[in-house]
């Protein structure tokens, strides 16, 4: 009877079921709270070479060996254990302590302003009606159009819902930045990332407080150049969206 070789055996089950978790981390959308989507082609690309490698190693398996190495296994199971946490339990409580900093009061509103920022597709500019709102899918994109032609936008009422930051150094009395974080490839890189808002009101927010601001689009300068600022008419608590925006 022929001797099965049982190392080939346990390597390549090891890099199939790493194939099958990464996939299962992919096609639950976990992965957006740890790499961002652009790199989605690169992580298939790797589920298709470990499955490949996977049954070679059971093809070429079929060759005896007489001294049977495990110790290699650990290379493919250690980081299946480790996607298999997010996978199982939540990719947010593992994504970044930041998440834990973010506050929402139990008033915050589900629709601010009677909007649903989230459910909403599209640029978010209405140039008819000049109205902007920024929800995840388009926060970085016209945050980047209101830079470029701040002098087209200004005037536009404008709305944004995102947490509360006070990380910038220009800021004056009791303005703040209505923020969201902002991966450009993996959770190692996350910055808050948003616009100045100029709040005249006489509270000052609590830091990483969810929010929702009316306002009107203005400008300011800042370092030589000049940047789009949201002068705030209305302000309300918000329930926090998970997530992070991307590029």
């Amino acid at each position: 009877m022929k001797q099965v070789n049982r190392q080939a055996l346990a390597e390549g089950v090891s890099f199939i079921v790493l194939a099958v978790v990464w996939l299962i981390f992919m096609g639950s959308g976990t992965y957006r709270l740890f790499i961002a989507p652009r790199l989605l082609p690169f992580l298939s690309l790797a589920v298709v070479f470990f499955l490949l490698w996977g049954g070679v190693t059971l093809f070429l398996g079929r060759r005896p060996t007489y001294r049977q190495r495990y110790r290699n296994c650990l290379i493919m199971l250690i980081p299946a254990v480790l996607l298999l946490g997010p996978v199982c339990f939540g990719g947010q409580r593992f994504s970044s302590h930041a998440a834990a900093e973010m506050m929402d009061e139990p008033q915050a509103s589900t629709h601010p302003f009677g909007i649903d920022f989230d459910g909403l597709s599209g640029p978010g500019i209405d140039e008819e009606h000049r109205v902007i709102i920024m929800n995840t899918k388009n926060y970085y994109a016209n945050d980047l159009e209101l830079t470029k032609n701040i002098e087209k936008y200004q005037g536009y009422t404008v709305y944004a819902l995102g947490f509360v930051s006070y990380d910038d150094e220009m800021l004056k009395g009791n303005d703040f930045t209505i923020a969201r974080y902002l991966m450009f490839c993996c959770i190692n890189d996350i910055t808050p990332f948003g616009l100045t808002c100029q709040y005249d009101g006489t509270k000052r927010w609590t830091e990483f407080q969810w929010v929702a601001v009316k306002g009107t689009v203005s400008k300011r300068p800042w370092h030589g150049l000049m940047q789009p600022i949201i002068v705030v008419q209305e302000i309300m608590p918000a329930r926090k969206v998970e997530g992070y925006i991307y590029p």
